[in-house]
């Protein structure tokens, strides 16, 4: 079933709204960390008026950005079952599809963080979901090592499946997506495997 068709107004208000992230997001990807209100609207073509009309101030819309760029699908929020060696195959494979599709986003999102507030805030707050995830995901595991050794598992499986280490696999290092996956995973198999 769809929703009520929107009227013209309404259309033109969307319209204007993704072309003004639109612009933001080529002005930025062309090397311009904070472009100016004045140069995201000739790049979005619409008036300066309408930026504000849209957006409270230009931290708003960096944040809005930012939110777009990196919000995890439905695939990468999806619950994780089965053995140790079959959620972490799930968890793998989620977050190489994830980062896949997000990969030129976040790095814009990421270059933004270091000068926007409100773009740092939506970075944390994604990383949060992510981490949420992963402490869910291996929540058994997890808590048979001793306290003190618990949250530093955590961590190092967080580095393991971070944006970060992605990139520096796929990107820097070359390895095909099958490869990251393969070496992703035996990583979490030896921060997740029992102490001896």
């Amino acid at each position: 079933m769809t929703g009520a068709p929107m009227d013209g107004r309404v259309k033109r208000r969307v319209l204007t709204r993704k072309r003004i992230i639109d612009g933001l997001r080529a002005l930025v990807a062309e090397g311009n960390p904070r472009p100016t209100a004045d140069q995201i609207a000739k790049r979005a073509e619409v008036s300066l008026r309408s930026i504000y009309q849209h957006f409270s101030d230009l931290d708003d819309l960096f944040a809005e950005l930012a939110k777009q760029s990196l919000s995890p699908s439905g695939d990468s929020e999806r619950v994780v079952t089965g053995s140790l060696t079959q959620r972490i195959e799930q968890v793998v494979e989620q977050r190489d599809r994830y980062y896949d599709e997000i990969q030129d986003s976040a790095q814009l999102a990421l270059r933004l963080e270091a000068s926007s507030d409100e773009v740092a805030r939506a970075v944390r707050a994604v990383r949060r979901e992510l981490r949420q995830q992963v402490s869910v995901a291996f929540e058994a595991e997890l808590c048979a090592f001793p306290e003190s050794e618990r949250e530093d598992r955590l961590e190092a499986c967080i580095v393991a499946l971070s944006f970060s280490t992605y990139e520096l696999l796929r990107t820097h290092h070359g390895l095909s997506r099958g490869r990251y996956r393969k070496v992703t995973k035996r990583s979490l198999e030896l921060l997740l495997a029992p102490s001896a």
